[in-house]
């Protein structure tokens, strides 16, 4: 395929997503349904105002149309079925209503092609959103125009990627995948003394209550990882490489910081992951 790219963003964790790219969309589709989607809008319709799902085929969870969408646009995919056509939607006022209800607790991909007419500032344009029922909500992937980066506001604050490579006129295959943080080794800095409280530390463990007898480390945590439990079930070692502890120290009690998973506690306590 032609003058096409594909970013992978993240909430939570990084993980890794391999789609097979061809030419043929036919073949494409054969490998979205091979994955078992919950949800599948092609946009390929010719007329109307609805977006069928194709992933059930029963009509429940059909999309309606609102505001301006413009049909029959040339699509990502097209090699042997030019018909495998496209949507347009107008910025600011076209988009999707799903009835489709998202658990945002649980582990979940979203995957999309995009092809931005525009990608300048500073407002942010939204490519995926969670609605709360009072047609308030949250976005879940967008274009920041500020900052000119794909991010998202999963978890109650922003999270933008480093590079983000759209491109005006191309297509890009963006796949968004959520596997939610249920639990994780301790790390724990301790109000009294500011000791840190950890299992596996480059030199042995550390305990941050002095009367035990056991070593109680301050300055920034000598810890070596932690293991982290996610919403699919599985376990992942973070190594010491993927954590900040300059900046785990620095932060103090200021407030929750996701992007140096930190959660702040009462008083001046302190918890990482």
């Amino acid at each position: 395929m032609k003058d096409t790219k594909q970013i992978t963003i993240w909430a939570a964790a990084v993980a890794t997503l391999v789609i097979p790219i061809t030419a043929n969309a036919a073949l494409y589709t054969n490998t979205i349904f091979a994955d078992n989607p919950k949800l599948y809008y092609r946009l390929n319709e010719s007329s109307g105002t609805t977006a069928f799902d194709s992933a059930t085929g029963d009509g429940a969870q059909n999309a309606t149309h609102a505001g301006s969408i413009t049909l029959n646009q040339t699509g990502a995919l097209t090699g042997d079925n030019p018909s495998d056509t496209a949507a347009l939607f107008a910025g600011g006022s076209g988009w999707l209503d799903s009835t489709y209800v998202l658990n945002p607790t649980l582990a979940f991909t979203v995957e999309f092609w995009l092809k931005p007419t525009s990608l300048a500032g500073p407002l942010d344009q939204t490519d995926l959103a969670q609605r709360n029922g009072t047609g308030l909500g949250r976005s879940l992937v967008y274009w920041n125009g500020a900052g000119q980066k794909m991010s998202t506001f999963l978890g109650g604050s922003e999270h933008s990627w480093v590079t983000s490579p759209l491109v005006v006129g191309q297509y890009t295959h963006v796949a968004f995948e959520a596997d939610r943080l249920l639990m994780a080794d301790r790390c724990f800095r301790w109000w009294g003394n500011g000791a840190y409280d950890y299992n596996h530390g480059l030199n042995g463990p550390s305990f941050n209550w002095p009367t035990l007898g056991e070593p109680n480390l301050t300055g920034p945590p000598a810890l070596s990882g932690m293991n982290e439990l996610f919403a699919d079930g599985h376990v992942e070692w973070k190594p010491r490489s993927a954590f900040k502890p300059d900046a785990m120290e620095a932060v103090g009690a200021g407030a929750s910081d996701p992007t140096i998973g930190y959660v702040r506690g009462g008083g001046t306590d302190a918890t990482y992951y």
